[in-house]
């Protein structure tokens, strides 16, 4: 995964306070309204530049150790890839030193021993392997001098030393569903994701409602593949997909990925979408577009709040194109659709869409 650009002077992620954070948990809406936009920090800080320009807030960090831990592998093209480079680039940038261990999914027991590995070496944990959030709060109150940060799911149960840092996958997923109804003609689109975790059933359920937002009548068929690297399993879902004439699939895997576009490919008039990071060059030939998730730089502000001494909880939105959106590959734009996108997106920012309880 590689990082979203940010432009001058804008904002290039979402963040809100930790209690605004959890008041939205419980009202069961993510999204983010232009009232809150003012509360958000901002990835490029108030001066407009990248990262890098941001050294202060992480200066007291200096010496410590940062641990990245995920289900995910660090060069999956994808989530884990994002998550890491993040990771990587807020240790280099914070003179933290860094560790990572990766490949830990549906491996529960190797998850919780790395750990309270890092808990009793490391000073800032970020962890992105799903099965060890039920027992995260309890090694957070026996580590009280860790800092852990949660990757990608709002948890349960946060402490002065545990926050989390989420995308809300349901307005990317509704973005997508406009999309993919747009582009159906056999009123069939198809939803292959790689577990039952809360960003796939946010996404699939936003996808279900962009879907019918556009078409009512559209079927969507989804299917969980039981892993997001596995290419086998994504083709044989996407081609029991294809065989109930889905002709647009919208595949939330990592690595996966590649074998829904080899059975797309072999279909011959079926089309893919991707998440997280531009998949054109993987979809090529395919390909329509993909709902990006800078990931990386919401593992980057992650780190950061957690290195400068003042942990909040983060959620990236849709609210800014640069750091979330559905992004159309080259040559396949339609502005009718993107004006369509556009308006979820405005919808989303001011409230008159609100993402469900529970995502």
């Amino acid at each position: 995964m590689t990082a979203l650009g940010c432009g001058s002077g804008t904002r290039s992620i979402q963040a809100v306070k930790e209690e605004n954070v959890m008041r939205i948990g419980r009202r069961g809406t993510l999204a983010l309204s232009v009232g809150l936009s003012a509360m958000a920090l901002t990835a490029c800080g108030s001066s407009g530049k990248s990262d890098s320009g941001n050294k202060s807030a992480g200066s007291g960090a200096s010496g410590k150790k940062l641990a990245w831990i995920s289900e995910n592998t660090k060069n999956d093209k994808s989530f884990g890839q994002a998550s890491f480079t993040g990771a990587q680039k807020a240790a280099n940038q914070f003179n933290l030193s860094f560790t990572a261990v990766d490949g830990l999914m549906n491996k529960p027991q190797q998850a919780e021993n790395a750990i309270l590995n890092a808990a009793r070496d490391a000073d800032l944990i970020v962890d992105g392997a799903t099965t060890t959030y039920n027992v995260l709060p309890r090694i957070a109150q026996q580590h009280p001098d860790v800092q852990f940060g949660v990757d990608s799911i709002p948890i349960k149960g946060t402490r002065d030393n545990l926050h989390y840092a989420v995308q809300d996958w349901y307005s990317l997923g509704y973005q997508s569903g406009v999309a993919a109804a747009s582009a159906s003609k056999s009123g069939v689109i198809g939803f292959i994701g790689g577990g039952e975790i809360p960003p796939t059933i946010a996404g699939r359920k936003g996808f279900e409602a962009g879907a019918k937002s556009v078409n009512p009548k559209i079927k969507v068929v989804s299917t969980i593949t039981g892993d997001f690297n596995d290419a086998s399993k994504g083709s044989n879902a996407a081609q029991a997909q294809i065989a109930q004439k889905a002709d647009v699939l919208f595949s939330f895997l990592d690595a996966g990925h590649e074998g829904v576009v080899k059975a797309a490919k072999s279909a011959g008039n079926v089309k893919v979408m991707g998440v997280v990071v531009p998949k054109c060059s993987i979809s090529s030939g395919v390909d329509i577009g993909d709902a990006i998730a800078s990931e990386d730089t919401l593992v980057f502000r992650l780190v950061q709040t957690m290195a400068s001494g003042h942990p909040k909880n983060l959620i990236f939105g849709i609210q800014d194109p640069k750091v979330a959106g559905f992004k159309y590959c080259p040559g396949h734009a339609n502005p009718s659709v993107q004006q369509k996108l556009d308006q979820v997106r405005e919808k989303f920012t001011s409230g008159q869409l609100k993402s469900p309880a529970g995502g």
